[in-house]
């Protein structure tokens, strides 16, 4: 066998990284942003913290906030679209293996991540649907999905996998069609939103008490939607 000649002989291809080091510092100081403000709004439970307090918690400068998302109205929509990408991603872990067509066990497991997005998400819940909730972070009405809110593609997600559902389910004839499809899926939200904002509050205390009621809530919620 020939020996190569190391003259001639061409080194293999390396692909090269496109990542520009101020691409990832930029990143890394909107992340750090975002997750102080996060905790901020967790800890005081409400938006109220001043731009000065969010660049302290996340050792930056005033200016880079203003840098990263325009003003005080774009900080706080950064911070719902991630809060519905947490969301959209425990939606997503849920209902994975679960056929689009069998509505119901679809609906209990996206209830499920619904309190699970609470229980281990707490400040992005509250944002979205809770206390820290604040005119500045609701979107404003889209044409997509008769009219549903959303912030950001991910809300989009989240809207989109809660009304596919009931559409589905609706078109199938398991849930009533005298109503448009989103009162259907609004009577479902507010209902499932009571069960985890009571447990939330305290008055389901034992583990497995809170299972039992929960699975025993939704179960009854979608059966009186049929």
């Amino acid at each position: 066998m020939p020996v190569p000649n190391a003259m001639t002989t061409k080194a293999p291809n390396v692909p090269r990284t496109t990542a520009k080091p101020q691409d990832t510092q930029r990143n890394d100081v909107r992340e750090a942003l975002l997750s102080a403000a996060m905790k901020l709004a967790a800890e005081s439970r409400d938006l109220s913290f001043s731009l000065r307090q969010l660049a302290e918690a996340a050792d930056t400068s005033t200016m880079s906030i203003y840098t990263q998302f325009g003003n005080r109205e774009g900080l706080n929509r950064a911070l719902s679209a991630r809060a519905f990408g947490l969301f959209a991603d425990e939606l997503k872990r849920a209902t994975a293996d679960i056929d689009r067509k069998d509505v119901v066990p679809l609906l209990q497991r996206m209830a499920q991540a619904y309190r699970k997005f609470a229980q281990d998400h707490p400040s992005g819940f509250d944002l979205l649907f809770g206390d820290i909730n604040s005119f500045d972070t609701v979107p404003p009405l889209s044409n997509q999905y008769e009219g549903l809110p959303s912030p950001s593609e991910n809300g989009y997600v989240v809207y989109g996998l809660y009304y596919s559902a009931f559409e589905t389910g609706v078109a199938q004839g398991v849930f009533r069609n005298d109503a448009p499809v989103r009162l259907v899926m609004d009577s479902f939200w507010a209902q499932l939103h009571g069960l985890v904002a009571l447990e939330r509050l305290g008055y389901v205390r034992l583990p497995q008490e809170a299972e039992d009621r929960f699975a025993y809530g939704i179960e009854a919620i979608l059966r009186g939607l049929k």
